[in-house]
């Protein structure tokens, strides 16, 4: 996570107060993390709360809206705002036994911070590079049966599926 005098620069992030408006006591400091609303600059009605939390181990963001769940998209921006680029963070769904839920519209960004996250490798997440109409080929080559002829025929039809398209493209 990025730190605290960084946080604290966010554009838009305004700090919330413990307790009723008249305490003096701020959620927000370096020992026990941030609290405070993120207004979307592109879309002033959306208005966050973000809770910043570094503690037992984890740094956490917890991340809501009064009637919906954030979207990917602005978890992707908070998550940006919040940790540093090349750090990996995760939303985590855990087992039945151990799911609750105490805000319908609220998400949770996760790392650790004494050990090294474990990540698959990226070409299980997807294929760097490619746009839509690679994608599209990619669905096509698979739906026509090219799987099942092995690895090396797939990624031959791949490759020449995605060649052949930016060729197009080009023209």
């Amino acid at each position: 996570m990025k730190k605290y005098e960084e946080l604290m620069k966010i554009k838009n992030f305004t700090l919330k107060k413990w307790g009723n408006e008249k305490s003096n006591q701020k959620i927000s400091d370096e020992e026990y993390g941030l609290c405070g609303t993120y207004t979307d600059p592109c879309n002033p009605k959306n208005r966050f709360l973000v809770v910043a939390t570094r503690s037992l181990g984890w740094e956490h963001l917890s991340v809501s809206l009064p009637r919906r769940c954030p979207t990917w998209e602005e978890m992707c921006k908070i998550k940006d705002l919040f940790f540093n680029k090349d750090e990996w963070c995760v939303e985590y769904h855990p087992s039945e036994e151990e799911y609750v839920n105490n805000h319908p519209y609220c998400l949770h960004i996760w790392r650790p911070y004494n050990q090294e996250l474990v990540t698959p490798p990226s070409i299980l997440v997807g294929v760097k590079g490619l746009d839509s109409n690679d994608i599209d080929n990619i669905t096509t080559a698979i739906a026509n049966g090219v799987a099942s002829q092995g690895k090396d025929a797939l990624m031959k039809a791949l490759d020449k599926e995605i060649n052949m398209n930016r060729k197009l493209r080009r023209m």
